[in-house]
């Protein structure tokens, strides 16, 4: 049966705009290798391809539609996707309360930037009790926002209120700490919603409706942005550092362009061009960390230098380092790319634990789970590949970024706890 490949092909757009925007855009980057670079990246972007185009077929086919009837949505689900909404309401507040003394629902914008600084200064969060539960526990938050906004429909009143209120107190705990990614994760979920339901249904796959999926999916982009920019901006007006600093917050690294095809695109419309360069700057600067990589040896960190947790955790446990033998660590010893500040990529991530010569496997095997978990949510409507193709889609989005489901503590407690249960329970639908 032909399958709908909506979800690669907007990933596909996202990280080709990308490496657009890093090529052409505002910031003129001093890398050692332009072409190195651009080669690499296509390679990485095909091997993705290959992967996520592999044949794989389930070990039996009874479609059933689950989309749009009751399937795939009973007790046993709405028993998750409650006990979900609630770990967020509880982790989200006990976390602004841990690092900031209280949830201010009101005048957030006014202790926005403030806020943000006082987190990052924060050090003693995973010593108090209830922050070393959230990170535990973190697994459990991520099955409400895929299953609400597939099923928001089949939600009774009880339980949209419910969502929308964690929907609610998620962003305010976001601007409480000054930080837009669980705001993004919110949209990038909801977008992917979308284009599961458009891959699904026959019935709409036409022009009017392609424009209407393309319409939804902008409107949502463009009010990230928006917001984005908006905490962005309050966060740099927070700092006493002089205004031209903003204008190339990467000054040892890159020039500014006068002009470039954006301002053309948008008519050098002054207000437009600073939220895109903002943006546009913000998910594909970790494209010169990448290329600093590149120059550099691998060193062998033991296959857990894609995660910062994990590297954390064993140099907790058993004193063992392996932090200097990370791209990230050398390029800044090497090239001054801050570590921890500015991104490297993900693929810079991978590659410290598994070196260039192999990531583009790895790139493959990605694209091949990401096919996997979405033909058996497609075939079987099981929230637990639902919540892993959730969190795929967030780790394919970030590419030209973090490895952001393997970074934090909490995330990747909660990536572990869905890779479990996406394969515990899927001897019934996989050979």
């Amino acid at each position: 049966m032909k399958r709908n490949k909506v979800l690669i092909k907007v990933i596909n757009l996202y990280l080709i705009m990308t490496i657009i925007y890093y090529f052409f855009g505002r910031y003129d980057w001093t890398i050692p290798s332009n072409l190195k670079l651009f080669i690499y990246l296509v390679l990485l972007l095909l091997a993705l391809n290959i992967g996520y185009n592999f044949k794989y077929r389930f070990a039996i086919s009874h479609r059933n539609n689950h989309l749009y009837n009751s399937v795939g949505f009973m007790k046993k689900e709405r028993k998750v996707f409650l006990i979900s909404c609630f770990s967020i309401i509880v982790f989200q507040i006990a976390w602004v309360i841990t690092v900031l003394g209280s949830f201010d629902i009101s005048n957030i914008f006014s202790s926005l930037g403030e806020n943000y600084y006082e987190r990052l200064s924060f050090t003693t969060e995973e010593s108090v009790f209830i922050m070393q539960l959230r990170t535990i526990l973190w697994g459990l938050t991520l099955f409400a926002y895929p299953i609400g906004f597939i099923y928001f429909n089949k939600l009774t009143k009880v339980e949209k209120i419910i969502f929308l209120t964690t929907i609610t107190i998620d962003i305010l705990a976001s601007l409480n700490m000054g930080v837009s990614k669980p705001i993004g994760d919110i949209v990038i979920i909801l977008i992917l919603s979308l284009l599961v339901k458009k891959g699904e249904n026959k019935k709409t796959n036409n022009l009017f409706s392609n424009i209407k999926l393309f319409r939804n999916i902008a409107v949502l982009v463009i009010s990230f942005i928006i917001i984005f920019g908006v905490i962005q901006q309050i966060r740099d007006d927070s700092t006493d550092t002089q205004a031209s600093t903003f204008e190339n917050p990467y000054s040892k690294f890159a020039d500014l362009r006068a002009n470039t095809i954006f301002d053309i695109m948008f008519l050098k419309n002054d207000t437009i061009l600073k939220v895109v360069d903002r943006m546009g700057a913000y998910i594909s600067h970790g494209y010169t960390g990448l290329a600093f990589a590149l120059e550099l040896p691998f060193e062998n960190t033991y296959g857990i230098g894609f995660s910062r947790a994990l590297i954390e955790y064993t140099e907790q446990y058993t004193s063992i380092s392996v932090n200097e033998n990370t791209y990230m660590e050398r390029i800044e010893v090497e090239y001054g790319w801050p570590n921890g500040v500015y991104w490297p990529t993900a693929y810079t991530w991978f590659a410290s634990a598994f070196s260039f010569w192999l990531l583009p496997f790895i790139m493959f095997f990605l694209g091949y789970i990401i096919k996997r978990v979405e033909l058996r949510y497609r075939e079987y409507g099981d929230i637990y590949s639902l919540a892993l193709l959730s969190q795929l889609f967030i780790l394919a989005i970030y590419l030209p970024g973090n490895a952001q489901i393997f970074q934090s503590r909490a995330a990747l407690f909660g990536t572990l706890l869905l890779i479990f249960l996406y394969i515990y329970t899927g001897r019934k639908y996989e050979k």
